[in-house]
């Protein structure tokens, strides 16, 4: 069923239609923005105690896993960290892992959001929470 409409009404619904659709790009990206246009937290291996890098293997970790007596990093919401590695390379793999808790349990794989990798150079690799959660981040350079 269609209802009758008058030329003021149309008027009237076009005119608040123009005026949401001139807000949507101020309105769509509040909070958006451009990881790489935001300063990275720089995070240096004096800053990782636990941090452990094998030749053998050609790997590097931030921390251990959980159970570990070393805490992961606090993963701050939307915030990207540079990280700093000993590789001496730019890694092949970098493995995000986050958890809700400092010691690293229930530990998973970030994806999406939760663990973006923003970049990667033979002596950082930077990771983004874009999410407004905090986690705690142990990050795996191959």
């Amino acid at each position: 069923m269609t209802l009758p409409s008058s030329p003021a009404r149309r008027a009237s619904t076009l005119c608040v239609t123009l005026a949401l659709a001139a807000l949507l790009p101020a309105v769509g990206c509040a909070g958006c923005g451009d990881a790489s246009a935001q300063t990275p937290v720089r995070v240096d291996a004096a800053d990782l105690p636990c941090a452990d890098f094998d030749p053998t293997l050609e790997e590097w970790e931030t921390a251990g896993w959980f159970g570990d007596t070393c805490e992961w990093i606090p993963f701050t919401a939307r915030t990207t960290f540079e990280i700093a590695h000993p590789l001496g390379r730019v890694p092949k793999a970098v493995l995000i892992y986050i958890a809700f808790s400092a010691d690293g349990a229930s530990a998973t794989l970030a994806s999406g959001d939760a663990g973006l990798i923003v970049g990667a150079t033979s002596e950082t690799v930077s990771v983004r929470n874009n999410t407004d959660q905090r986690f705690f981040l142990r990050v795996v350079a191959r």
